[in-house]
């Protein structure tokens, strides 16, 4: 398969799955919280934060697998790729039994410093429950998972993804609405990845034939896996914080009011990630690996470009309809009300600052420069924990967010600074124009979302689907006019991979 087809490829199957995962995603919560309350789904959410935190037992492996993969791939170098995956497997399965452990003991602890409003033994069980699938993963689905992402067929991944989230989704939805215990439907992701792991091993076994677990490994494909894992880290903490910060210090009701914003936001993310980052990751890499600096240079212009255009146009329109759509989604529930105008605003803004470092990210992942920006990622935890610790008390949801803000402001700044000046070795102004321009389409959205509501009310699902199809139609529309009238090149990019 060419480059141009394999992106293109990569993107589509990406696409499709990122908005299966958002669909069942906008689901899922709605029938916990009507079903279960908002106190339960305030739980499941921080076990969710907590089994995040219990993942940094494998962080450093993957990416730096990755990486390790891409040489020996490149150079369909057979005995370097065996000696890989060998090693990579040896680390998931230690990494697979220290994780089991490390979640039965959360289970027994955590109740403890926050269990007051459930009884102990259920906290237990439903955490150790949540813990199985990713116990799964490590053991079995891991080292088949980087070969295939090191290989560009990232889309054989998501493939069988879509299989396992449909799976997974309908059973889900089928079993609260049958009001069955949470703590069994907690169950289905392990039934589900069960299922997972026997189409992956078919696949692998039978693509990749030469495969040989008798080859002696070779550890250096994970030789990066400690300054990976300081990146893994600090991910986690600017990431995952909050909704422990908020458990602790305030109640579970506001991580069930914050975790409905954040589950809007964090599926546009992996949405993006998925389709312009992850899967175009591993054709940048293989051109870095093959010291073909100039023309990855030439590439990540125009994606660098196209990528803020995206982003800035989605969480446009996204700032129009993210109120009423909390507003309908759930609304007020035991006289707690979900829709804020604040909220809306601080969330949007964290999400546009969350993706600035996307396309500079995915450049220094593909270049393997982890160890030199990991002083960066140090930084930035400091500065959302710090934060957020000291916002919490007085200002509660916003207290957090505001931290966050902070810390993804610098980070954001470093990212710039460092990837323009030491892997593409051009100047910083290239990015902030690219930012600046994206910011103007934000506000063109905006203005177009104000006029639109003199049309169209957002009082009902009907009028609200109406409402953010229009501003959607008419904001991609002046997009396109614009690529087209400036940035020819972008246009000639795209109607290259229609083809």
């Amino acid at each position: 398969m060419n480059k141009l087809k394999n992106v293109k490829v990569n993107l589509v199957v990406a696409t499709i799955m990122e908005i299966i995962t958002i669909g069942f995603a906008l689901v899922v919560p709605k029938l916990m919280i009507s079903h279960y309350g908002p106190e339960v789904h305030g739980l499941m959410s921080v076990i969710t934060s907590l089994i995040g935190y219990l993942n940094l037992i494998e962080a450093g492996i993957s990416a730096s697998s990755v990486y390790g993969l891409y040489k020996p791939l490149a150079d369909d170098n057979q005995t370097d790729i065996n000696a890989g995956i060998n090693a990579i497997s040896i680390f998931y399965k230690r990494i697979g039994i220290i994780f089991s452990t490390l979640v039965i003991v959360t289970a027994l602890l955590y109740p403890l410093i926050n269990g007051n409003q459930f009884q102990y033994y259920f906290v237990v069980i439903l955490i150790i429950v949540s813990g199985i699938s990713q116990t799964i993963e490590y053991l079995f689905c891991s080292k088949y998972k980087i070969l295939l992402q090191a290989d560009k067929k990232l889309y054989v991944l998501n493939t069988i993804n879509v299989v396992a989230i449909i799976f997974q989704g309908i059973l889900r939805i089928v079993m609260i609405l049958s009001n069955c215990n949470i703590i069994l439907v907690q169950l289905i992701p392990a039934v589900v990845y069960l299922l997972r792991l026997f189409i992956l091993k078919v696949y692998v076994l039978d693509k990749y034939k030469y495969l040989n677990s008798k080859i002696p490994p070779n550890f250096d494909v994970c030789k990066s896996k400690w300054n990976v894992l300081i990146h893994q880290i600090t991910n986690l903490i600017v990431n995952n914080t909050d909704g422990i910060v908020l458990s602790i210090f305030v109640n579970y009701i506001a991580v069930s009011i914050y975790s409905i914003y954040n589950m809007v936001i964090s599926n546009i993310n992996g949405f993006l990630n998925q389709v312009l980052s992850n899967a175009i990751t591993a054709n940048f890499g293989h051109l870095l690996s093959k010291q073909e600096i100039s023309e990855c240079k030439r590439i990540y212009e125009n994606y660098e470009k196209f990528y803020y255009y995206v982003v800035f146009l989605i969480f446009g329109i996204c700032s129009t309809v993210l109120f009423p759509f909390v507003k309908l989604y759930v609304g007020s529930v035991n006289n707690i009300e979900y829709a804020n105008m604040i909220l809306v605003g601080l969330f949007i803004l964290n999400a546009i600052l969350n993706n600035i470092r996307i396309p500079l990210m995915t450049i220094v992942n593909a270049a393997g420069h982890f160890k030199e920006t990991q002083i960066h990622a140090i930084f930035e935890a400091i500065i959302n924990l710090i934060m957020s610790l000291l916002l919490v008390r007085k200002y509660g949801i916003y207290g957090v967010l505001i931290g966050t803000t902070c810390s993804y402001l610098y980070r954001d700044i470093m990212f710039i600074i460092y990837t323009n000046k030491n892997i593409l070795k051009r100047s910083c102004i290239y990015t902030i124009r690219n930012i600046l321009i994206g910011l103007a389409v934000s506000i063109i959205v905006l203005v177009i979302g104000n006029f639109v509501t003199l049309f169209i009310s957002t009082n009902s699902w009907i009028n609200l689907f109406l409402f953010g199809c229009l501003v959607s139609v008419l904001s991609i529309l002046l997009l396109l006019l614009y690529i087209m009238l400036f940035e020819k090149k972008i246009f000639k990019m795209l109607s290259t991979m229609r083809r």
